[in-house]
């Protein structure tokens, strides 16, 4: 048995509205219908009964390119706002974000005005929210047109055009230009992108809405030497109905089939199930959590207590092995520290290991400029290596912390010996390196 189910787009083009809808039989594509340039309320109520996606044009919002030490959905998720108030010129609050992950912690973002999201909420059957550049891209990778690893896609949208280059599978680079209809600052960017001597695309992929494609073609292969396609929907669809950058649209309508695994700035990830079952499992998951609470005050305060008191217990040997980590196990800490303070006395010696770890300290503090908000809370060193841990704000400015302490004479092999995430947006670091 076949699966077959119908799905739809509405894309905007300059001031107007078009929307297409079809139907999907397995992979095929039938019953293929346009719907010429119409009011955005006219197209939601002639698809109020049909899933569907709706695809602003690439100006109305914003695409970014982002890196994480990891990665996860959920550990993004939690910092990404952060990482996007560094490079957006007005607050977050005022967009709605989602993101993809391609691959080795890089991330596609997309961020989109609450006011212009303002306009197409409110259907129940509205699966998805995404740009021209985006849509088109599951498009061209749906009918296999791009590479599956390195390549480089380009899409020229009325006034915006957008850049993506892949390697691996996972986003290289990406940039986005608004108002700009010469390929001159586009030919730049490709220069950029292309000047990485391990990056060599197996393609360069064009999509165009403009009547003179041809020419920003012709410009790019001459500046760069290369050869770019820009492949045909109605060859692709096998309908000669179909405008050429309704790529969108298709890419939109694919979309809407799959919400889950795209960019999606409806604002919402919709889940199965109904409100009301949803609602029936948080009330019986909560009284089961009262109860298991109720029943494990006492024990847990009993258990907190007897491990405080192993951990008491335990602080002297902990101390003793943190002050002389080459040493063995003792079993009387506070004996054995006398006994090390007088034999450095002696051999007077007794300031060095401090006086060389508070230099060191001393030379950190002032190789770490003044904007970068860091809290150290602990330090340890021998004669070989040494160890520092803290917490900074941002994946930025751990970057510049390591930066920093890499740029002091006499250490090497400065690397990060673990990164994790913290409350309040908070970024734990421990870096180590070699004296």
């Amino acid at each position: 048995m076949k699966f077959t189910r119908k799905t739809a787009a509405i894309v905007q083009r300059g001031d107007g509205w078009y929307g297409l809808s079809f139907t999907m039989r397995d992979r095929e594509i039938s019953d293929f219908t346009l719907f010429p340039e119409a009011g955005l309320d006219e197209l939601k109520n002639l698809f109020q009964q049909i899933p569907h996606c709706i695809a602003f044009e690439d100006k109305a919002g914003y695409l970014f390119q982002l890196n994480f030490p990891f990665a996860d959905r959920r550990k993004i998720g939690m910092v990404i706002r952060g990482q996007l108030e560094e490079v957006m010129p007005f607050s977050i609050d005022d967009m709605v974000i989602d993101f993809e992950e391609t691959g080795g912690g890089r991330v596609l973002a997309a961020g989109l005005p609450k006011s212009r999201l303002s306009e197409v909420v409110g259907e129940r059957k509205m699966r998805a929210v995404s740009f021209h550049s985006l849509a088109a891209m599951k498009a061209l990778r749906w009918f296999g047109i791009v590479p599956s690893r390195d390549f480089v896609f380009l899409d020229f949208d009325g006034d915006a055009v957008v850049i993506m280059a892949f390697k691996g599978g996972a986003l290289k680079g990406l940039r986005q230009f608004f108002q700009d209809d010469s390929a001159d600052g586009v030919a730049e960017a490709l220069k950029e992108i292309l000047a990485d001597a391990d990056f060599s695309p197996e393609a360069f992929i064009m999509v165009d809405d403009q009547a003179d494609a041809a020419r920003h073609k012709a410009a790019l292969e001459q500046r760069l030497g290369v050869t770019i396609t820009v492949p045909s929907l109605k060859k692709a669809l096998g309908d000669e109905r179909v405008p050429e950058w309704m790529w969108a649209g298709v890419g939109a309508a694919l979309i809407a089939l799959y919400p889950g695994k795209e960019v999606n700035l409806s604002g919402e990830r919709r889940a199965l199930g109904s409100f009301a079952g949803r609602l029936g499992m948080y009330a019986v998951g909560g009284l089961a959590a009262l109860s298991l609470i109720v029943c494990g005050l006492l024990y847990l305060d009993y258990y907190a207590k007897e491990r405080t008191l192993l951990a008491l217990n335990g602080e002297p040997n902990r101390l003793y092995r943190l002050s002389f980590p080459k040493s063995p196990p003792v079993k009387d800490p506070a004996r054995m520290f006398q006994e090390k303070i007088k034999a450095l006395e002696r051999e007077g010696g007794g300031g060095s290991t401090s006086s060389g770890a508070l230099s060191l300290l001393n030379e950190i503090s002032a190789r770490v400029g003044p904007d970068v908000d860091v809290k150290l809370s602990e330090f340890t060193s021998d004669e070989r290596e040494f160890t520092l841990s803290g917490t900074t704000i941002s994946f930025g400015a751990l970057e510049k912390i390591k930066s920093a302490v890499g740029g002091i004479e006499g250490l090497s092999g400065i690397e990060l010996q673990s990164v994790d995430l913290a409350g309040g947006r908070q970024v734990k670091f421990k870096l180590r390196g070699k004296l």
